[in-house]
């Protein structure tokens, strides 16, 4: 049998003494100098914020509403192109005079708009259509008119006339806004003094009879300074160099003009030594 020697025993440890310390088993060169792979991190994934169901549906439903209003402001846009070439077309075939306008200087859409106007106006004032929009149509030019606001439709025809038949001209714009806004001023004077100059202490009706808040601001001063009659003479003579603006007219001319007129409306011949002075009078001075 065979027998077991047994093993040799360390000598026990001396009192004080630290105990061996284990020698770790020796490391290739090659393994040393292998860099450990460094583990990248991924970062956790974000979850996607989920609106609640009411501002998904809140938010739905305003966009939907956005685009039916651009769908309805594009269809109506363009039915009003056609609908201003159209009435332009038709306006410009009366005569012969305004078929040759250049595309380019067409005012189909503000000649269209002046006629809408005109329309709406007239409903308003003449036959007091009801409504959200005629009522304070009628009174916004009731009391700032009074009763020349009844002028207004066949005014804004002709304005939407000459707009459909006639090129664009920014130099005109200055002397037409200050020859209609003097005429208007004189015109309305007169009436308000001819109702006896009531102020807007008598009430709105009896102010929409006479000639309405512009009226009374160009009759009071001076109705008060000089007097009714001759403050009828004063706006009477403002309201005909209104007129004289408008019309482009000097006043050397108003006397040619006037024979003129008269022999148009009695269907007379034409005084041929009327015209020279007129053409003197319109020829550059050297």
């Amino acid at each position: 049998m065979a027998t077991r020697t047994p093993a040799p025993r360390s000598a026990p440890a001396k009192p004080g003494s630290r105990p061996p310390a284990k020698r770790q088993p020796a490391t290739p060169p090659a393994a040393r100098a292998r860099p450990r792979p460094a583990t990248a991190r991924r970062p956790p994934a974000r979850r996607a914020k989920t609106q609640p169901p009411v501002k998904r549906l809140v938010s739905t439903v305003g966009l939907v509403l956005v685009g039916t209003v651009l769908l309805i402001g594009r269809v109506a846009s363009g039915l009003w192109r056609v609908l201003a070439k159209i009435v332009g077309t038709t306006a410009r075939r009366v005569g012969d005079d305004a078929r040759g306008l250049d595309p380019a200087h067409r005012r189909d859409g503000a000649g269209l708009a002046f006629f809408a106007a005109a329309i709406v106006t007239a409903g308003t004032l003449w036959f007091d259509v009801p409504g959200f929009i005629g009522v304070p149509i009628n009174a916004f030019f009731r009391g700032a008119f009074g009763a020349g606001a009844v002028l207004l439709p066949p005014l804004m025809v002709a304005a939407a006339w000459r707009l459909l038949r006639t090129p664009s001209n920014p130099a005109t714009r200055g002397r037409l806004l200050i020859g209609w806004a003097t005429f208007a001023f004189g015109a309305l004077g007169v009436l308000h003094i001819l109702h006896s100059t009531p102020t807007p202490n008598a009430g709105a009706r009896t102010m929409r009879r006479a000639g309405g808040v512009v009226g009374f601001i160009a009759s009071s001063p001076i109705e008060s300074a000089v007097g009714g009659i001759i403050g009828v003479a004063v706006l009477v003579l403002i309201a005909l160099f209104g007129a004289l603006v408008i019309t482009a007219t000097p006043v050397n001319t108003v006397p040619a003009r006037i024979s003129e007129l008269l022999d148009r409306l009695l269907r007379r011949a034409p005084d041929p030594g009327a015209e020279a002075p007129e053409a003197a009078a319109n020829q550059p001075v050297e």
